[in-house]
């Protein structure tokens, strides 16, 4: 199958600045980028209360959620002090439906997004698609912080950052539960395979063939798990990311060919 090579673009590690993604914080950006405003991260602090200094801030992080949610685009050069967020179609429909992400949908799917191969947060992408393998879906920090520390060849501890209490606090993303801490670990919940989520499974899944087979029209699931890592995002074994993608078709999102082996897309 023919593929465009691809570079990832995810978040560094340390962009994050140890805050987590507030949500309200979230919403202040995403008026920012409706109203097509523009501005250095001071700008954005004065127009929006969100908390910058001279040097690094909420306002900063902040902004770099936004992108790694796949909420907003920068226009113009990264490097640019000129701030230009613009909304995506997600951000835009987040912005008219759940400026606040108060919904368990949006919130999972800024989740998924962060996860992601090439445009999320290089720390999500190791903790919730790369370690999956390793980990299972019931680890310990320890086990988890000792993985970081291998993949970013690193004896530094506290990798973990805000990780983790980015779904422990209500201020952010704890109401769709992707971790908990039980009995001294922490174990994951897998992605709800529920009727209301299928369209932005759907629309996720899109976007990820877009992304990684563009001009395709057909994929077969293990490409796309190869290249995205979908299933390790969504914590769904074989079982469960055929359940999912079932409930996709049966919106009309996709056709799965399963008469091959594996399923196209």
């Amino acid at each position: 199958m023919v593929r465009k090579t691809t570079v990832s673009n995810r978040l560094p590690r340390t962009f994050h600045a140890t805050f987590i993604p507030e949500r309200r914080y979230i919403a202040e950006i995403l008026m920012f980028a409706a109203a097509g405003k523009k501005g250095t991260y001071q700008d954005i602090r004065d127009d929006t209360g969100i908390p910058m200094g001279k040097q690094s801030g909420k306002a900063q992080a902040t902004l770099d959620y936004c992108r790694g949610m796949g909420l907003v685009v920068l226009e113009g050069k990264r490097q640019e002090a000129i701030k230009r967020p613009r909304l995506t179609h997600l951000g835009r429909k987040v912005f008219l439906e759940d400026r606040f992400l108060k919904e368990p949908e949006t919130q999972w799917v800024v989740h998924l997004n962060l996860c992601g191969a090439l445009t999320g947060a290089d720390l999500w992408h190791q903790a919730f698609c790369q370690a999956a393998p390793v980990l299972g879906m019931c680890f310990t920090r320890e086990r988890l912080d000792d993985y970081l520390k291998l993949a970013y060849s690193t004896r530094q501890s506290g990798l973990i950052g805000p990780l983790l209490r980015t779904y422990e606090e209500d201020a952010a993303l704890s109401l769709c539960g992707v971790v908990r801490e039980e009995n001294g670990q922490v174990v994951r919940r897998s992605a709800p395979l529920k009727g209301q989520f299928s369209l932005v499974y759907g629309a996720w899944l899109l976007q990820l063939m877009d992304d990684h087979f563009p001009n395709t029209t057909q994929v077969s699931v293990s490409d796309l798990d190869a290249s995205a890592g979908w299933q390790n995002i969504c914590g769904w074994d074989v079982s469960a990311a055929q359940r999912a993608l079932l409930m996709m078709e049966n919106k009309g999102l996709i056709n799965v060919d399963r008469h091959m082996n594996p399923w196209l897309l």
